[in-house]
């Protein structure tokens, strides 16, 4: 026994150092724990959920800035509103996008190799080349298309009714708008699957029947199969001479441009984007809704228009 437990210790303090040595050491990293060796902190960031999980640390390190290990990753995570707006301002410049493993395995991702800031990922790429992403482009096709699809929920799902269940309404309302402005279709497919597919990112990457995990990757290939689909209609449809206007189709076109994008990456791409315009949107408006259901001089300050 004493020899197996000396086995056992030796075994948990080669493969700590051999991840101390693959992170480069904590010199130049912010306050944290890598936690336990292999696992890290994964346990505690998959079940004290994430925000209580952040809100523990930037506690103990009196800092909103701090270094763990999640899902095999060493990670630095950053908290606060300073925070996202150096993330969401130095993409490119000081910052570059990069995925976990089990977020590349989703979205068929391959490994990545760190490389200058500037040099923007090749998935990015495709998405550059179309002006329907900037702001006016978003505003000319989305305009009156999100105000008659509000209306047009609201006065399905909401009015009259004495009692709704708002959680799966602004989900379906997401998903409808992702929908259109992704894909080009007004009736949205394949909810369950991304639902699947957001939380199964965020799940434990343990690929065994009815878990979280295996799940996600079912979805993300049915979401796949499904936009691949939807790219061999666009086709069809441009080449004899329709006018289609959606994201889907732009990308598509862009390809018949001469500017080729594979298909594959084409609807990893979309699925991506999707995956982040739905449940994020939908989950911020059931909170939204909430709260404001739980403060009456806000909501009566929002009926007659008077915020300040």
């Amino acid at each position: 026994m004493q020899s197996l437990l000396i086995t056992v210790i030796t075994m948990v303090a080669s493969v700590y150092v051999l991840q101390k040595r693959r992170t480069g050491g904590t010199k130049t990293l912010p306050p944290g724990s890598f936690g336990w060796p292999l696992m890290g902190e994964t346990y505690q960031f998959l079940f004290l959920k994430s925000e209580h999980f952040i809100q523990e640390r930037v506690k103990k390190y009196s800092s909103q800035i701090f270094h763990t290990n999640i899902l095999g990753e060493p990670t630095v995570v950053l908290s606060g509103p300073a925070a996202n707006k150096f993330v969401s301002t130095n993409e490119t410049k000081l910052l570059k996008v990069w995925y976990m493993k089990t977020q590349r395995r989703f979205f068929n991702i391959p490994d990545q190799k760190i490389h200058a800031p500037k040099q923007e990922p090749a998935s990015s790429a495709p998405v550059k080349i179309l002006g329907i992403l900037r702001p006016e482009g978003i505003a000319r096709y989305m305009g009156n298309k999100v105000e008659s699809t509000m209306h047009q929920h609201f006065t399905t799902h909401w009015e009259g009714k004495t009692e709704v269940k708002v959680c799966p309404l602004v989900k379906a309302f997401s998903l409808t708008l992702a929908s259109q402005f992704f894909l080009g279709i007004d009736e949205p497919k394949l909810a369950t699957e991304f639902e699947h597919l957001y939380f199964g990112i965020y799940s434990a990457p343990v690929n065994f029947p009815g878990s979280s995990y295996r799940r996600a990757l079912k979805a993300s290939s049915a979401i796949r199969k499904e936009i691949q689909f939807l790219i061999k209609e666009k086709i069809e449809a441009l080449s004899k001479g329709q006018v289609v206007d959606d994201l889907l189709a732009h990308v598509v076109g862009a390809e018949q441009g001469g500017k080729y994008v594979p298909r594959i990456q084409i609807s990893n791409i979309i699925m991506g984007m999707m995956n982040s315009s739905h449940m994020p949107i939908a989950i911020t408006l059931a909170f939204m809704i909430k709260h404001i259901g739980q403060r009456p001089d806000i909501y009566q300050k929002i009926v007659s228009g008077n915020l300040r």
